[in-house]
Order: C-alpha cells, then structure tokens, then sequence
C-alpha cells in the first residue's frame, strides 16, 4: 500500500497529468526513468527504489489499455527475462517472427462462439420439404442431402458455419423457385419451334416409366 509521502513525491515529480492517467490506468502514483518508448507509442520506466517486483512499468498510449499492446521484447523487460531494455539490446529479427496479435475481446473482432444445432436443423427442414425424384427415388438430391449432413455434422468441430450458412441460403432459393422466377425461361426454349412437343412428350415417357412397375429384364423380354 502507497503511504501519502510517498504519494504527495511521486505526484509533485509526475504532474497532475500523469498522476490522473496513472490512477486511471494501474491505481497508484510512481515516478522512475525513461527505459524507451515502442512502436506504439508506450512509454516504459524504471525505479529500483520501488517496492521489489514493482520496479518496472508502462504507461500505455492509448486511453483503453490492453496487456496485447505491449510487444514481446519489452515484455521480456517488463518481466525480468533480460536486464537490458530492448533498446540497449541488439536484436536482429528473424524471418519466421510474425507480428503481435491484438486481442480483439469485447470489439466487433472478437471470436463469437456457435453451435451447429441451429445449420443442422436448417439442413433437415430442406431435406423434409425437397421433393421426391420420381424417376430416381433412391438417389435423388434429398439422398445426397441427408448423406451430406450425416458426414458433415459426425465431426462438428471441422464444420464450415459460414460456408454452410451460404449453402443453406443457396438451397432455399431453389426449393423456393427464387431463380426460376428471377430468371424465366422462354417458351422458344421450352416449346421448340422444330418439336414443339418434345418436352411434352419427353416429361410424359419419364413418367410412364415411372410407374411402370416391370423390371427392367421384363421390359426387354415382355411383348
């Protein structure tokens, strides 16, 4: 705990500014030498009269300070690693060192956690309204649906949320004819004008066999 001599010292050494940001920042008043001043513009100081494990701080530069701000040779100061501030210290920096990340908590960055309960339970609404392939009952595109959210969620932890989040969105649009609709076929391309009937007569065969209930060595052989 700080007595008021020491308090009323470090105050008439630091200024009422400093004092201010001081309290604000880390609650208590210290004065001490100038170490250096990073890339961001903290300001590091020493005080080997301090109390022992106190004798180095920083003042942070920005009015929201963050332990991510400080760069990893200062924080080896800081902590005690090494005696010598960065500045007095040759460090050549290395091809495989990569720049500090921020923490991003608490800002529009920040890692926000999911489940896939709720893209799982999209996936088997579309693959209950899909409609059924008449002319491949058993491998039609609601077969592939359900076997694709059978391996997909068996290991949830590799899922894709916002890739799923796009297929799901892309496979409404086609339950829901939104293409057909933003883009309509012609009818010179649905009733060509060399066999107007072809498409007629083609949906028609597809549906006659269909419901022919034969096998398929049936139909060969049968007259």
């Amino acid at each position: 705990m700080s007595t008021i001599g020491r308090t009323l010292k470090n105050f008439i050494k630091v200024g009422p500014v400093s004092y201010i940001k001081q309290m604000n920042n880390i609650g208590d008043t210290k004065w001490g030498r100038l170490a250096g001043i990073d890339a961001n513009g903290n300001k590091y100081f020493e005080n080997n009269d301090e109390v022992s494990g106190r004798e180095r701080w920083v003042e942070y530069a920005s009015d929201f300070p963050e332990a991510g701000d400080i760069a990893p040779d200062w924080h080896m100061w800081l902590s005690r690693i090494v005696q010598e501030p960065p500045t007095e210290m040759n460090i050549q920096p290395q091809k495989w060192w990569g720049e500090p990340i921020p923490n991003f908590s608490g800002t529009v960055k920040g890692y926000k956690t999911y489940n896939t309960t709720t893209p799982k339970l999209s996936y088997l609404r579309i693959i209950k309204e899909w409609p059924e392939d008449k002319i491949r009952p058993n491998r039609g595109m609601k077969q592939v649906l359900a076997k694709k959210v059978q391996e997909q969620f068996r290991s949830p932890q590799t899922l894709d949320y916002y890739k799923a989040k796009e297929e799901m969105k892309a496979l409404d649009y086609l339950l829901d004819n939104k293409f057909q609709e933003k883009y309509p076929i012609s009818e010179k391309i649905l009733i060509p004008a060399t066999n107007p009937k072809y498409y007629s007569k083609l949906i028609s065969s597809l549906e006659a066999q269909h419901n022919d209930k034969k096998s398929l060595f049936q139909r060969l052989f049968s007259k």
